[in-house]
């Protein structure tokens, strides 16, 4: 079945650099001028336009792609995906109902899911689009204009829409909309745990911060809580300590 499916590609106008290593579907439609390079799959439902090169190791099931398309290498296309004319997915690109308009650029290492990229948008290395499940509904309406640029590690959580222009900072969590030719950032402030040597002065740190507060207590044993850096993992804790006079015991902790 393979074999009669290579060759009826190429007998269309298909140039399969390694025939052998490319799987295809019964239904696969091609324009005029298709590249498809080796070990890339092809499942049910694809259509690829003009002058597209599919890169290789990259897999398409149930996907429309236009003309002058370059995809992958190691690109992954899942169920809805439509490329517009002259778009890009670069390598370890994944997307699933995603709309990418002509002459947009997804380069790499990125997901777009239920998505619609604008034209000429260039959405940068590792951004993400997050559908926004609440266990019941899922939205799925982030949308690009043309144009818009994301940095690195940017996520945005639909419903979104980035305006013409509009420009997303490094490592920002995207949850409102961005307008037309606005910068958005949003990130949290950064801490630095102290290092692991400082385990005993960061202990009585906490101690005598809970010691100052708790100064006019009554006498007897007491309990008392002080947020200290945890002294070998990038998070803090709630240390509960008991404070009796003399004590040096400590209490249960609480990870933030």
């Amino acid at each position: 079945m393979q074999a009669r499916l290579r060759q009826a590609a190429l007998d269309a106008g298909v140039t399969l650099i390694a025939p052998e290593t490319v799987f295809l579907a019964t239904d696969t439609q091609f324009g005029s001028d298709v590249t498809i390079e080796p070990f890339v799959v092809i499942g049910p439902g694809v259509s690829i336009g003009d002058g597209t090169v599919i890169h290789s190791f990259s897999h398409i099931v149930q996907s429309a792609i236009g003309k002058n398309v370059q995809i992958g290498p190691y690109a992954r296309m899942r169920p809805g995906t439509s490329m517009g004319d002259g778009s890009k997915l670069g390598n370890f690109v994944e997307t699933k109902a995603a709309i990418i308009e002509a002459g947009a650029k997804v380069n790499h290492l990125s997901y777009v899911g239920d998505a619609h990229v604008g034209a000429k948008a260039n959405p940068r290395r590792r951004p993400i689009t997050l559908h926004n499940y609440d266990g019941f509904m899922q939205e799925q309406d982030h949308q690009s204009a043309p144009a818009p640029s994301s940095a690195t590690n940017t996520s945005l959580v639909a419903p979104v829409k980035i305006g013409i222009g509009a420009y997303i900072g490094s490592g920002s969590v995207i949850t409102r909309d961005v307008p037309d030719d606005a910068m958005a950032v949003e990130r949290s402030p950064q801490s630095i745990p102290r290092r692991r040597g400082d385990e005993v002065s960061r202990t009585e740190d906490a101690r005598q911060e809970a010691e100052g507060r708790l100064a006019g207590a009554r006498d007897g044993c007491a309990l008392a809580s002080a947020l200290v850096d945890h002294p070998a993992k990038p998070y803090r804790e709630r240390w509960h300590d008991c404070i009796c006079p003399g004590s040096r015991c400590l209490g249960w902790r609480t990870r933030l």
